[in-house]
């Protein structure tokens, strides 16, 4: 049986963030293989904890960032966006799991903007790069919810109303546990409106990221119409650009959460990501239906 345990992490802008440990009784510390796993948008540790508690039955220890304004870390009073979480969270955390924790290879999972967050911090501080094994992305992608002129629309009248509401409300609009600033959706509206991947300072993320050089694998769901259609995850998948990389898409019964938790995605999904992290060449068969 895994147990969760919380651990409280300040950022270098003296926010306190949570950390959730899940591991099974009776683990070795710095002999385990270790996850660090995070949520997207409008969700928290929640979307994580099944595939954690599944892959801490098996040997691993999780770690399940939770960002800032989300789940048990402290909501700061100034606006923070994307940037802040992977230039203040995620390095908060990555500090934390060598310095306090001692490991030294730290395997990813990581849901919908989860992905996103950890691609830009990696960009940004090159130095956590040699600390990567293997990352798997579930339903991540920047370019691909504007396409076609309905998708392109509804993003616009989204957007407008995100502006004049200044907040989008996740359970109002069944996304997820969690309220979205205007702030933290502004970036994710803009790249895939204008289909780049740019930081608030210039910087091309999509360019730089195809020298982080760990191999990825990414997950779509058929079913994902809104947030993360398959060909605007299949793109970010082919910015990372390596040999190694693999993409699978799944069938249309998933969607936009359900690929990352759900009674289908215990048996068809998990077993995959399971694969993944633990054989030497990274493949592995998806199951029938997946």
């Amino acid at each position: 049986m895994a147990v969760e345990t919380e651990h409280r992490l300040p950022t270098r802008d003296g926010v306190e963030i949570c950390l959730v440990q899940v591991s099974a009784s009776g683990v070795d510390v710095p002999a385990a293989r270790h996850v660090l796993m995070t949520h997207g948008l409008f969700s928290d540790r929640r979307i994580c904890l099944g595939l954690a508690q599944f892959l801490a039955d098996r040997g691993f220890i999780c770690w399940i960032l939770e960002w800032r304004g989300h789940g048990a870390s402290a909501r700061p009073p100034q606006a923070f966006d994307f940037e802040t979480v992977a230039r203040q969270d995620v390095p908060a955390a990555l500090t934390y799991l060598t310095q306090c924790q001692g490991v030294s290879r730290l395997d990813c999972v990581a849901h919908s903007g989860g992905g996103i967050v950890l691609t830009m911090a990696l960009v940004r501080e090159p130095a956590w790069r040699d600390l990567m094994g293997r990352w798997a992305l579930v339903a991540c992608q920047t370019s691909g919810a504007a396409a076609g002129w309905w998708p392109t629309a509804r993003l616009w009248l989204t957007r407008a109303a995100c502006a004049g509401l200044g907040r989008l409300p996740g359970w109002l609009l069944g996304l997820g546990p969690q309220d979205e600033s205007r702030h933290m959706l502004q970036p994710w509206f803009d790249w895939n409106l204008n289909r780049h991947f740019i930081g608030r300072d210039g910087l091309d993320y999509r360019r730089a990221m195809s020298g982080l050089g760990f191999p990825v694998l990414a997950l779509a769901a058929e079913g994902d119409h809104l947030i993360a259609p398959p060909a605007g995850c299949h793109d970010f998948w082919r910015g990372f650009g390596g040999p190694a990389n693999q993409f699978r898409l799944s069938g249309p019964r998933f969607g936009h959460a359900s690929l990352m938790s759900s009674r289908a995605a215990r048996s068809d999904i998990w077993p995959v990501v399971l694969g993944w992290l633990t054989s030497p060449s990274g493949t592995h068969e998806a199951p029938e239906g997946a």
